[in-house]
């Protein structure tokens, strides 16, 4: 599989816990997928590592490419809730 595409299937986790968050108010599929959400992300991630090992790179690269968006996403939060002070935390990320 290309390089570009692994690093673009390393967003879907995120897309998914978005899109649960959003089905989380409707009563029945929302517990629903809640409750699915943690096996089949987790199945996913599984299959995302073999799919970067057979990409022929090596561990430290595979590694950062499957794990970008969270480097990305713990670099904001230290960014906002340690370094900035309530009256200039962005809204839109802390939500």
């Amino acid at each position: 599989m290309r390089t570009w595409k692994l690093l673009l299937l390393a967003l879907v986790p995120g897309a998914v816990g978005y899109g649960v968050n959003l089905l989380i108010l409707l009563p029945v599929m929302g517990a629903a997928v809640f409750y699915l959400q943690g096996l089949t992300i987790a199945m996913f991630c599984v299959w995302l590592g073999m799919q970067c090992s057979k990409a022929s790179l090596r561990f430290p690269s595979s590694l950062l490419m499957t794990q970008w968006p969270s480097v990305v996403s713990f670099s904001l939060y230290i960014w906002q809730f340690h370094f900035c002070g309530d009256e200039t935390r962005n809204l839109f990320l802390r939500y």
